[in-house]
């Protein structure tokens, strides 16, 4: 079911349903969206398939046609990236009208990096766990874990005003990229701190690091350094994180 059939007839939108599966009477983001071009001028008559989970989908055959997708590994020849559909919606506008409400100047900001979130990668553990080593540079958490044992790494939640107010954001990638956890960061003026991944969605060939934000190893082992590079030149990084 999150992997589904469209056709387009005639300037007009179709979607196919699994026997047995309850017919939407509500168009999701996507559709919407979908439907906003089809207003703009006729396309062609064509038949695609759009994935809705957070990756390319592990661990099946992939289909013999193209799928249209939102994040996937950068040798996936077969996904088309398009743009998920929170970052199409009303979740969207939210998150940039926050951002926009707790904007605060560079000068500002603290010298500490921020971040929270879920369990949905193991990297993300070892983040927390650089938190209790270097927590003068450093303060991350899970805002939510699926067990008690994780209990020591737990946080409460951030406000869009605290996050603003940090100079770092690190960002990790967590069931496949963390949408729209990315774009936001990279407009929040703080400077987004994003470890190297062969995971992509479709804005990703047009930003450049250390021009746009500074990278990260994969294994997050250079991450208090590039903190404490950070602190050091904060011109550059201002720029950055203006870019």
């Amino acid at each position: 079911p999150m992997i589904v059939r469209y056709r387009i007839i005639d300037n007009e939108l179709y979607r196919y349903f699994l026997d047995g599966e309850a017919i939407s009477l509500k168009d999701n983001q996507t559709e919407k969206a979908i439907k906003t071009v089809l207003q703009r001028g006729p396309l062609p008559n064509m038949d695609f398939i759009i994935s809705y989970i957070d990756a390319f989908p592990f661990g099946m055959e992939p289909p013999k046609a193209p799928l249209l997708v939102s994040a996937k590994l950068k040798g996936e020849s077969n996904g088309i990236l398009i743009p998920d559909w929170r970052s199409i919606g009303a979740w969207w506008i939210s998150d940039i009208k926050s951002v926009k409400r707790a904007h605060t100047p560079w000068e500002k900001k603290r010298q500490l990096a921020l971040w929270r979130g879920g369990l949905t990668n193991t990297l993300r553990l070892e983040l927390c766990k650089l938190s209790f080593e270097h927590p003068d540079l450093l303060d991350s958490r899970l805002s939510s874990a699926p067990s008690d044992e994780w209990d020591l790494l737990r946080g409460e939640r951030c406000s869009w005003e605290e996050f603003l107010g940090c100079k770092y954001l690190p960002y990790v990638d967590g069931v496949m990229c963390a949408a729209p956890a990315l774009q936001w960061r990279l407009l929040s003026g703080s400077l987004t701190l994003k470890p190297d991944s062969e995971e992509i969605q479709w804005f990703y060939r047009a930003l450049e690091p250390n021009v746009h934000y500074l990278p990260v190893k994969c294994d997050l082992n250079d991450l208090i350094g590039q903190i404490l590079w950070a602190q050091e030149h904060d011109t550059e990084c201002k720029v950055m994180a203006e870019n």
